[in-house]
This record gives C-alpha cells, sequence and structure tokens, in this order.
C-alpha cells in the first residue's frame, strides 16, 4: 500500500478544475499509462493519477526511486514538476527556493559525513589565499524560475508575512507584485492603528510643548476691507491683522513638516502668500461644509478652505487616513473649527508633535499660540 506524506504532497501543484477532468477522462477511457514513483514506500509523483484511480477502482503500476534522503527526494519532486507544468511564477519560485534549501541541507550532510577526512582539494578550498567566487542564491532562484530578483524578494517576504496572498499569487489570482503591495498596505495600516492606540493611551498630551512642531494648524485673523453686517463683523469678536503682520508670525516648524491653513474663499491669494511667508509649499486643500448658508457679493457662503502645505519632506498622509476632502460639520461660533477636522489631524498623525496658531480654545495634545489663551 502506497504511503501518502502531507510534506510530499504539498510540493505537488493543484492541476486546475478542467485539468484534473481532462486527466479523469484520459485515464477512464485509456487506463493510467504512466507508472507512480515512489521513493521507501512514499509516494513522490503522480498524487492526482493515484486519487482517480482509487476512486474508479483502477490498477496502476509503480516504480522505486533510490535517493539518500528526504531533502534529494524533494529536490527531484520540484524539478520534475517544474519540468512537467506550465505553473505561475509564484510557484515557480517557491519551488525554487525549497530546492535551493534543500541542496544547503544535502551539502552540509555530505561536509558532516567527510569531517576528519580532509584532502588537498578541500584544503585549497579553505585557504585565505584562494577565496572561492561568492554566489548570489537569489539571481540564481531568479533565472531558474524566469522571474526577476527582485520578484524573488517579494516572494520571500511574502512567504513568511503574508502567506495567505501568496497562496492566492501561486494561483494566479493576484500578480506577485500586487500581493506585495497589498500585504505593505495591509503593514501600514497596522503600523498606523498602533500608533493611533499609543497616543490614546498617553491621553494624547505631550509632557512638553517646546517644539519645534511636526504639524502646524493656523486660522489667521484675516482683516476684511467690509462687512455686510454689523452682528457679524471680526473686529467685534476678536483684533485682525493685515497680511503684512501675519507674514512675519512665523511658526516654529520643523524641517519636514506640514501647515494646515484656513482661509475663507476671498483670503485665497493672501493665504498662500503667508503659507509662502512662513517656509511652506502648497500642496492641496480641502472643504469644511459649515452646513448653514451666510452672507456674500457672487455666493452666499456655506464653506471653508482648508489649505495643505508642507516644509520639507514630512510625507503625505497614511493610507489608512485618508479620507473625504469635505468635511461635513455644522457652524459653531464665530471662527470656531469643526471638530472633526481636529480629530482627523489627531488620527492620521498620532504620533507628531502638533502646535495650534491663533488658538482660542484649548485642545489636548496640541500647543498652543494665540491672543485668546
Amino acid at each position: 500500500m502506497l504511503i501518502i506524506d502531507p510534506e510530499f504532497q504539498s510540493l505537488i501543484p493543484p492541476l486546475a478544475p478542467e485539468e484534473l477532468a481532462q486527466l479523469e477522462a484520459n485515464i477512464l477511457a485509456d487506463g493510467c499509462r504512466d507508472p507512480l514513483v515512489t521513493w521507501n514506500g512514499i509516494l513522490i509523483d503522480g498524487h492526482n493519477r493515484h486519487a482517480i484511480c482509487t476512486n474508479h477502482g483502477l490498477p496502476f503500476e509503480t516504480v522505486a526511486k533510490e535517493f539518500a534522503g528526504r531533502a534529494e527526494a524533494r529536490i527531484w519532486m520540484r524539478q520534475n514538476q517544474a519540468g512537467r507544468r506550465n505553473l505561475s511564477a509564484a510557484w515557480r519560485i517557491e519551488l525554487e527556493l525549497g530546492t535551493k534549501a534543500d541542496l544547503l541541507e544535502v551539502g552540509r550532510v555530505k561536509h558532516a559525513e567527510t569531517v576528519g577526512r580532509p584532502n588537498k582539494e578541500s584544503l585549497s578550498q579553505n585557504d585565505n589565499d584562494s577565496p572561492q567566487p561568492k554566489h548570489d542564491t537569489r539571481k540564481e532562484i531568479a533565472k531558474a524560475a524566469g522571474v526577476s530578483t527582485g520578484q524573488v524578494g517579494m516572494a520571500e517576504q511574502l512567504m513568511k508575512k503574508a502567506p495567505e496572498l501568496w497562496e492566492k499569487a501561486k494561483e494566479d489570482e493576484v500578480s506577485i507584485s500586487t500581493a506585495y503591495k497589498e500585504m505593505k498596505r495591509e503593514e501600514k495600516k497596522a503600523e498606523h492603528a498602533e500608533k493611533v492606540k499609543a497616543a490614546k493611551e498617553l491621553g494624547g498630551t505631550p509632557m512638553e510643548f517646546i517644539g519645534p512642531f511636526d504639524i502646524v494648524m493656523a486660522d489667521p485673523p484675516w482683516r476684511y476691507d467690509h462687512q455686510e453686517a454689523a452682528n457679524r463683523e471680526i473686529e467685534n469678536h476678536y483684533p485682525t491683522a493685515d497680511i503684512a503682520e501675519i507674514c512675519t508670525h512665523v511658526p516654529n516648524a520643523k524641517p519636514d513638516s506640514i501647515l494646515f491653513l484656513w482661509a475663507t474663499a476671498p483670503k485665497i491669494p493672501e493665504a498662500l502668500q503667508v503659507m509662502s511667508a512662513w517656509g511652506f509649499t502648497f500642496k492641496t486643500s480641502a472643504v469644511w461644509d459649515k452646513e448653514i448658508i451666510g452672507m456674500g457679493y457672487w455666493f452666499r457662503g456655506q464653506h471653508e478652505l482648508l489649505l495643505v502645505g508642507v516644509k520639507g519632506s514630512p510625507g503625505a498622509t497614511p493610507e489608512a487616513a485618508r479620507r473625504s476632502s469635505i468635511f461635513r460639520e455644522k457652524r459653531g461660533p464665530h471662527s470656531k473649527k469643526p471638530q472633526s477636522v481636529y480629530e482627523w489631524v489627531e488620527s492620521a498623525f498620532p504620533a507628531q508633535s502638533k502646535l495650534e496658531m491663533y488658538c482660542r480654545t484649548p485642545r489636548n495634545g496640541w500647543a498652543k499660540w494665540g491672543n485668546e489663551v
């Protein structure tokens, strides 16, 4: 009776359903023409033919092979599969990686068997004056599998860190590069989640607010030339400043930092001027939908802009924290900014130090600079 070894069986890439159906039809019509291959009574080739014959009560022949051990048997199985099947790139890489590992094992065994019996050739190989050429294993595997060295590197990480994605790549459901990108995306999500968790455990409040800061949020006291309604006049709520003065309020920001700058629609040119004066480069913007229609000459204003600028190379929003560019939150008291924006910044950049300029309501986890605190 043949022995079905789970380890050996796992080395056999499964047939596609249509391939298995065709093999079964051929065996039922012509019988099992090719003998099954065994080693020490263990089936090492012909698993699908054996299953079909067993299910239908059909006879089959076997032929035995001799190997010094399991590693050599595995090497033969992989080479036999690679030469007979149209395999996916992932399967070819896995077979080659396994073969290289088994070749090293066979080499160690043979070395152990020859310890204590040095000869002229082995002494020459160990001579420091005659160094042996180094082997680029990844390059060798890539060549044997017919893929790039980059794919081999991605495969090694997928096999170790994301076996579920690797199985999809082996089945050709996704490419190796797509599976790798998905793995890195999930790693970044997990890393970001850990940062958010750590920030929450610390209460969101750093021990010291001394700067310089990674994140700066600013709501400058823009001075308008006119106001339509006395009850909305800005000077009634807080002192304003002209553009020249605001440009001198350069925040204490790190060489690699992010600026979130609030601006109403009429103040976009001035806001960009301030951003540049503070050393930041404009990148993009978001919109705060206030859900309440206000005053205006061209449109009745219902929104405010949140401009985003960067200094140096702070990196963009982590993918796990990217959201719609529209924040919807009902307008509150004059100049009070939406709670959802603060919460998003804290969630997207949990580990970064934060400064709010022209602050009117102190918030845990943020340093503050302004005349109302």
